[in-house]
Order: structure tokens, then sequence, then C-alpha cells
């Protein structure tokens, strides 16, 4: 596929997960990042290809289907910058070294997340 513009990209992507019935909830799809069947096999996926022994910090969106990444990030050690939701509350810092490994989960995931993030 080979799209002009951005959202072209985007309506189709909406559109093919919900054809294929792998769009998961929150609905609608259309207007977000969706979540979708898979998302931590992408994330998984996206981690053997990047220079993770390299990394320090990187910005994730607070997205659902992005709790995987941010999960796995984290217990790589890599320190976390989300933006809240709307950008209401500006950015969380989550700093893995305190988060204990048993937590991983909890930090990545936007409705238990405060415990283990710094408000910047």
């Amino acid at each position: 596929m080979t799209w002009t513009r951005k959202d072209e990209a985007r309506e189709w992507v909406w559109t093919t997960l919900r054809d294929e019935g792998a769009a998961r909830f929150p609905y609608p799809v259309e207007g977000r990042i969706p979540n979708f069947e898979g998302a931590d096999e992408a994330a998984k996926q996206l981690l053997t290809r990047l220079p993770t022994d390299e990394l320090e910090h990187v910005k994730v969106n607070p997205d659902s289907p992005q709790k995987h990444l941010r999960r796995r990030l984290l217990s790589r050690g890599v320190t976390l910058y989300v933006p809240t939701p709307r950008l209401e509350g500006g950015f969380m810092r989550f700093d893995p070294e305190p988060i204990p490994d048993e937590h991983d989960e909890d930090a990545s995931m936007l409705s238990r997340w405060e415990t283990w993030a710094e408000s910047i």
C-alpha cells in the first residue's frame, strides 16, 4: 500500500482492523491509535528491530495498544516519557529503577500508572 496522505493511511488502518475483526476495545477505533488483536506481538517484533541495548529514554503514547511496548521497555530498564491523554496533565516520567519487576504491567497501564509515574 502506498499513501500520499497520513489521513488516508489512518482510514485504511481503521477500516482494515474493523473489517478483519482485529479491532479491540475501546471503540470506536476511528480518531485514535486503535487497540488491536496482536498488539503485544507487535511490541515484541518492534523491539527485535530496535537497538534496545542503546535506549535510555523513549516517548511512548498512552494509548491502550502501546501498553505492551511500555511494559517491555520498562522491563529493559528504559525510562519512559508518556503524554497524558489529550495532554491535559502534561507528561508523565517513568523511571524503571524504583518500579519492582512484578509491577511493570501496572506501571504500563493508564488506569494504574499514577503510583509509578512522576508528573513533569
